[in-house]
């Protein structure tokens, strides 16, 4: 933990990904979080931000078994969802294995007990179970998602993945 951390963002590492460019781990406030393009991709606010998201949706306390994550960063949805169903069965997608390797050094990754791939979610070789009873898509490089999300064959191909 930096002191300066509380006065204004330290960058504490940046990484080089095929997939997102420059990546860069910075600290605020004593905790980590991720920035690709000046956007964060994962840290505390993101991890409150799921949270109000799960409340305002109603899912916070469903029973949900099988979940399915697309795109894990520094796995701050990993952490909030392990926390608010720790007896599902998570699956989390990441295609890049930069971000992976930054999950698990500075956001213990590994201690979630969730089974993380390092594939291509749109790759058609990609075995996963036939339904899920959540998906989130949570993919960016940088601002932006990528474009299989804006076609109506992907949407679909999630929708059936869907309990």
């Amino acid at each position: 933990m930096n002191i300066w951390s509380y006065i204004f963002p330290i960058t504490i590492e940046k990484f080089s990904s095929l997939h997102n460019g420059e990546i860069v781990v910075k600290e605020s406030f004593g905790k980590p979080y991720v920035e690709v393009d000046n956007f964060m991709q994962s840290g505390t606010f993101l991890e409150k931000l799921f949270k109000k998201a799960l409340q305002k949706f109603k899912l916070a306390d469903q029973p949900f078994k099988k979940i399915l994550i697309v795109g894990v960063g520094g796995g701050s949805a990993i952490k909030v969802f392990r926390e608010k169903f720790p007896h599902a069965d998570i699956i989390a997608i990441e295609i890049d294995p930069v971000m992976i390797k930054i999950a698990e050094k500075y956001f213990q990754l590994r201690g979630y007990n969730t089974k993380v791939l390092n594939e291509d979610f749109f790759s058609a070789k990609l075995i996963l179970a036939p339904t899920y009873d959540l998906i989130l898509i949570d993919t960016y490089i940088g601002y932006q998602v990528p474009g299989q999300l804006r076609q109506a064959k992907e949407l679909r191909r999630i929708k059936q993945m869907l309990s």
